[in-house]
């Protein structure tokens, strides 16, 4: 919790209590836009204001291979302050779980972990030429 003040006239003082806990649930309609070799595109949809308690400075996603379980270290990590995101350097041919989380301004507080959503990259395409001495 913290306080802001600030003055809108020079005898006028408005105080504004802003409370920071954790959103109630989590970002809404998590879904992959596009794929690519090596590449997932996300989107999701804002947290409805009755449950964010507070500001939402941002988003971390959760990113694990489909046989890596959720809180794996094998799983990757990735922050932004939009509601989409391009998830790169991911192998070819490979199905991942991509989680979506909340987070409020300290980073404190964290909203619940989406519903998982599925992406799998494309297989390479293109011809491969072999050369033999």
């Amino acid at each position: 919790m913290w306080l802001n003040l600030y003055s809108q006239a020079a005898q006028n003082i408005y105080c504004i209590l802003y409370f920071s806990v954790a959103p109630s649930s989590a970002p809404p309609s998590l879904r992959v836009v596009s794929t690519t070799v090596a590449t997932i595109n996300v989107a999701w949809n804002r947290i409805p204001c009755q449950e964010r308690n507070g500001n939402i400075a941002g988003y971390t996603l959760r990113v694990c291979e489909v046989e890596s379980e959720v809180e794996s270290d094998d799983c990757v990590l990735t922050t932004t302050r939009r509601t989409r995101r391009a998830i790169s350097s991911l192998l070819p041919r490979r199905s991942y779980n991509i989680y979506v989380q909340a987070y409020s301004d300290s980073r404190r507080f964290r909203s619940p972990l989406s519903s998982p959503v599925l992406g799998t990259t494309t297989s390479p395409t293109g011809t491969l030429l072999w050369h033999y001495c």
